[in-house]
């Protein structure tokens, strides 16, 4: 097997084990939460849940088409980097 390959499944396995283990606390400072599309509002992950330890979360959603587990290669990663540019700008007009 490739061993990229094998790092990203042990990367995304830990990953979504520690995910699961995770109990959130209420936190009053700014969180952005990048999506890889608007559909992800109504998907399993519930990411709306957020909202109850950390109500000033702001989403950020990519393409209608991103996939998920490639949101971070080609062809979606500009447009999710553009976003955390969004976000990161966002940030310095709030200080």
């Amino acid at each position: 097997t490739d061993p990229v390959l094998a790092s990203r499944a042990r990367l995304k396995s830990t990953a979504i084990t520690a995910l699961r283990r995770y109990t959130p606390t209420p936190y009053s400072g700014r969180v952005c939460i990048f999506l890889p599309n608007k559909a992800w509002m109504r998907s399993g992950a519930a990411p709306r849940q957020w909202l109850r330890v950390t109500p000033q979360a702001e989403f950020y959603f990519g393409p209608e088409d991103c996939n998920d587990s490639r949101m971070l290669e080609e062809p979606d990663a500009p447009a999710i980097a553009e976003l955390y540019r969004q976000a990161t700008r966002r940030a310095g007009r709030l200080m």
